[in-house]
């Protein structure tokens, strides 16, 4: 008796574990992770698809191509809108997903509002904004810093400030001459949000600007699990089943 139950306490363990491991595999936070490539069909480039499945309760895959200047028609109606007709998707093997990549490509957003500055991170402009895309990206995935401190609003200096970090991004530009957003401001006519990659700062603009552009596409993608994987955890299960008829009898 004394083996049988030091057995079932490890099948169960056993079993416990397995099915922990699997469910964090397809459902826990994925941070910034490259899930395949897509070839720019007018350049004839590739360039890295990047996940992040938790940008303020929304999944997002980032393009890693930044679109040289342009106004914000320019970004949007001229380029983004159409822009998943140039690309030719290809996800790594361990990843999968129902997307139509040929469609519903943007740029990132940012939640509207009457401009107010500051740099706590509580208004919707100046620094330390991660309520946008924008903001999420660059303050709490890559780990940067912005222009004023959040604390203090004391401003930094630029070997304070670094901006080194692009995490697996290769073609993100930080300069001066920021992003644009795919989101009009409200407040005035002809004015859409942009962020600053440089400073961090998140403002409005004038849609005549030339600003960048960065696409990215929302919807859901889940890890592929190796066949070895599947094979424990079908036998954990198997093991998690006898066990409970044992304890029926």
């Amino acid at each position: 008796m004394k083996t049988f139950i030091n057995f079932r306490k490890i099948v169960l363990v056993i079993s416990v574990v397995l099915v922990a491991t699997f469910f964090s595999i397809s459902h826990s936070a994925a941070d910034l992770v490259v899930i395949g490539e897509a070839k720019y069909l007018l350049d004839g480039n590739c360039y890295k698809l990047i996940y992040d499945d938790d940008v303020n309760g929304t999944q997002l895959t980032w393009l890693d191509f930044t679109k040289e200047r342009r106004n914000w028609y320019g970004q949007t109606d001229y380029w983004v809108d159409g822009l998943g007709q140039a690309l030719e998707v290809t996800l790594y093997p361990e990843y999968s997903s129902t997307i139509d990549w040929t469609v519903g490509w943007r740029l990132p957003t940012t939640v509207d509002g009457q401009m107010v500055n500051g740099y706590d991170g509580t208004t919707t402009g100046g620094y330390n904004v991660t309520s946008s895309e924008m903001g999420h990206l660059f303050y709490e995935e890559l780990n940067n810093m912005g222009a004023r401190d959040i604390n203090t609003g004391e401003y930094k200096t630029d070997e304070e400030l670094a901006l080194n970090d692009t995490g697996p991004f290769d073609n993100l530009i930080f300069s001066y001459d920021g992003y644009w957003s795919d989101t009009k401001y409200s407040g005035q006519d002809g004015v859409a949000w942009g962020f600053g990659m440089y400073t961090g700062f998140q403002g409005i603009y004038p849609e005549g600007e030339g600003l960048y552009g960065i696409a990215v596409r929302p919807g859901q993608v889940s890890m592929v699990p190796e066949p070895l994987t599947i094979f424990l955890l079908g036998f954990g299960l198997m093991g998690l089943a006898g066990i409970r008829r044992k304890l029926r009898r």
